[in-house]
């Protein structure tokens, strides 16, 4: 049966939005009418799900897929693909959806701290996001009348959910650039190495040594610019470049500061269609980017086995005092900022940190407990 059949003819549903400690978009699913969990929402994936989950839902082996990829051992490993028997986003409920098995000996795996609900799903209604209202309202993609009452006000970008049917531009350029949306990139805006030998020719930036799971990468970090995309100035943006991306995105905290609708039409192939529409936020004016690293030069990241340090100022105060990657963390102030990886977030940190000049930092490397001093007045 195809996937998506169960759904109604028509129908419209609003959920609460679902923004995770991180900043993705999110959406709970009940997996066999035993199980339920929080899924990513990612418009440039397909269904991804840990390999442990998998078999822990009870799920039903299709196969391999053609895609195959290259694991930890430099091995070439194809994905399984499995489908469950019953998948639900209550009250909506879809035939057989298929998610490729992400093993352990994959670098997905270490990166994947929820599973992913991909366009291959996505695709077969509308979502609307609603910041303002805190909602998300799902409808068919059938209902044209609906899709306009839903967007009204909105500016639409014909297939702007297609690769490079986005335009941005920067304040010094006669030129526009295409740019994709992906709600699965956690961050604002991402630019290809072409866009940074332009942009760094005008603009400071920050270089951050960042943990990607797999490797340790340098990004350049540009703050407080302003952009337009499309039609909309957009003011005080982040705008990162990474070798390992290389691209140029839209990500998740950009939408943000957006009302919008991913507008799929799926049932006639021939003529479909992806439009994205968008609309500031209330306050859109007075929004700007979280910095990439706190004011101490580092960043903290959850991990499976606590929390880390994940990023690097390169020539700021945390390198300075000897603090690298990958270095968990025990303590800050001596535990006066509480850690516990099931329930802090990244930016309870920020806060905590917001009115401090001076913090303790307890970490341990290679089995070796070590404290650091970091201290603005030195700086």
């Amino acid at each position: 049966m195809r996937i998506g059949c169960n759904l109604p003819d028509s129908f419209k549903i609003t959920l609460p939005i679902n923004i995770d400690d991180r900043g993705y978009f999110c959406i709970n699913a009940e997996i066999n009418n035993e199980y339920d969990m929080d899924f990513i929402i990612d418009t440039k994936a397909i269904n991804l799900a840990k390999e442990e989950d998998i078999k822990k839902f009870n799920s039903n082996y299709m196969g391999t897929s053609p895609i195959s990829t290259r694991n930890m051992y430099g091995q070439k490993e194809k994905f399984p693909l499995y489908y469950f028997d019953s998948f639900e986003i209550p009250p909506l409920k879809f035939n057989n959806p298929s998610f490729f098995s992400i093993s352990s000996t994959n670098h997905l795996h270490s990166m994947m701290y929820k599973n992913i609900l991909g366009v291959n799903l996505l695709k077969h209604l509308r979502w609307k996001f609603s910041i303002d209202d805190r909602q998300m309202i799902l409808f068919d993609n059938n209902n044209t009348s609906l899709l306009n009452e839903e967007t009204e006000g909105f500016l639409k970008i014909e297939n702007g959910l297609r690769d490079n049917n986005i335009i941005l531009s920067y304040p010094f350029e006669m030129e526009h650039n295409p740019f994709t949306l992906d709600i699965g990139f956690l961050g604002e805006i991402s630019i290809n190495n072409e866009s940074f030998k332009k942009i760094n020719q005008y603009f400071p930036y920050k270089k951050i040594l960042t943990d990607r799971a797999a490797s340790i990468d340098t990004t350049y970090v540009f703050e407080g610019l302003k952009v337009k995309i499309n039609d909309i100035n957009v003011p005080n943006c982040q705008l990162i470049y990474s070798a390992k991306i290389n691209r140029n995105l839209v990500g998740v905290k950009m939408m943000h500061r957006f009302n919008f609708v991913l507008a799929y039409s799926y049932y006639k192939k021939e003529t479909s269609s992806e439009h994205l529409f968008i609309q500031p936020v209330k306050n859109f004016n007075s929004l700007t980017f979280e910095p990439y690293v706190n004011k101490f030069g580092f960043q903290i990241r959850k991990t499976e086995d606590g929390l880390i340090i994940s990023g690097i100022e390169i020539g700021g105060m945390a390198e300075i005092a000897g603090l690298k990657i990958r270095d968990k963390v025990l303590s800050v102030d001596n535990k006066n900022f509480y850690l516990k990886v099931e329930s802090n977030k990244g930016e309870d940190f920020l806060t905590y940190l917001a009115n401090k000049e001076h913090i303790e930092i307890q970490i341990e490397r290679n089995k070796e407990i070590m404290k650091f001093q970091l201290s603005l007045a030195q700086s």
